[in-house]
């Protein structure tokens, strides 16, 4: 008794496809010089031997198991590729936050050296009470502009270690996207290697039950 195999596809998540072995039509055609009923006719120089058989079943088991390890591997490099840009944003935002208070930093340091040369001109003209508010008032707020600085400062220094973090992983991630993409490719060939030497010829099913029991003895 004979069967056939036959082909599918599975899309993976990379612009290339990923196959994987499953169901479809059989590729056979009705000779009416030689069937008067118009069945299919088998090829028999089509028809795989024992060991091709073998070769047949054996990498269409590895191409489904690669199928999904590709897969796998392609969630898991998008995933990282989500985070990677999501921490980027992240940066983005922290890095306006240091352009817009270095800015602010700058209009408040001009007008703090201007009230502070407008209270050398008032202090003479001021008893001693109202004298040290006033210089205790200016002090204050230099403190606060200081504060501000070292606050700036700190948050620099954060987004410099978190940009130098960033880039590393995006080449490590770069890098991922490579190897993802070359798996993806060999198994690709893997498939149009089992398509061109197996996909829709025939074969024995006796001979499918005896190396199916190989197999599963070497599991």
């Amino acid at each position: 008794m004979k069967r056939f195999l036959f082909a599918a596809s599975l899309v993976a998540l990379l612009p290339a496809v990923v196959m994987a072995q499953g169901t479809g039509a059989p590729n056979t055609k009705a000779d009416p010089k030689n069937s008067s009923t118009g069945r299919p006719v088998e090829d028999k120089s089509k028809r795989l031997t024992r060991d091709e058989l073998r070769a047949c079943l054996l990498l269409s088991d590895a191409n489904k198991a690669e199928a999904i390890a590709v897969k796998d591997a392609q969630t898991a490099f998008l995933k990282e590729r989500a985070d990677l840009l999501a921490a980027k944003e992240a940066l983005k935002k922290q890095s306006d936050w240091i352009d817009e208070e270095n800015r602010a930093l700058k209009v408040e340091q001009g007008e703090l050296q201007k009230a502070e040369e407008a209270l050398k001109e008032q202090l003479p003209k001021l008893d001693k009470a109202a004298g040290d508010a006033a210089i205790e008032a200016h002090k204050a707020r230099a403190n606060r502009l200081d504060a501000r600085i070292d606050a700036l400062s700190a948050g620099r220094n954060k987004y410099n270690a978190g940009a130098k973090e960033l880039n590393a992983k995006t080449d490590a991630s770069n890098a991922a996207m490579r190897e993802v993409n070359a798996r993806t490719e060999a198994h690709l060939a893997k498939v149009e290697d089992w398509k061109a030497n197996c996909s829709n010829r025939s074969y024995d099913e006796m001979d499918e039950i005896v190396i199916r029991r190989e197999m599963s003895k070497k599991q």
